[in-house]
C-alpha cells in the first residue's frame, strides 16, 4: 500500500494471535473523517521487518461497528495495523484490538 498510516500494538514477549478488529467511523459533519480505502494487519518476523498475515476473510470497512478479520496463526511481539487513507477525508478510526489466542 503506497502512502499507508500505520498504528501499532507491541507486547513485549511473543504472542499467538489469530484475528484483529478494527472500529472505523464517519464523523459526517463537514466529512473530515471517514473510511479508509483499505486496511491491512502485519506482524513483525523477529528481523524487525513487517510481514502481512495470511487472512482467512476479506477485511471489512463498516462504519460504527468492530470489523473482525481472521488470519493465519502468527506468533510475534508486535502487530500492526496498515491503512490507506482516501483524499477526502482522514481514516475515522476509533480502536484496534489485537486478540491473543488463549
Amino acid at each position: 500500500m503506497d502512502g499507508a498510516e500505520w498504528l501499532q500494538n507491541e507486547f513485549g514477549a511473543s504472542k499467538s494471535f489469530t484475528s484483529a478488529a478494527v472500529f472505523w467511523y464517519d464523523d459526517m459533519r463537514p466529512k473530515l473523517a471517514g473510511p479508509p480505502k483499505s486496511w491491512r494487519v502485519q506482524y513483525c518476523d523477529g528481523s524487525g521487518g513487517w510481514k502481512e498475515v495470511q487472512t482467512k476473510d476479506a477485511d471489512g470497512l463498516k462504519l460504527d461497528t468492530f470489523n473482525e478479520g481472521c488470519y493465519e496463526r502468527v506468533i510475534t511481539t508486535a502487530l500492526r495495523l496498515a491503512f490507506e487513507s482516501t483524499k477526502a477525508h482522514a481514516s475515522g478510526l476509533l480502536e484496534f484490538r489485537t486478540l491473543p489466542v488463549k
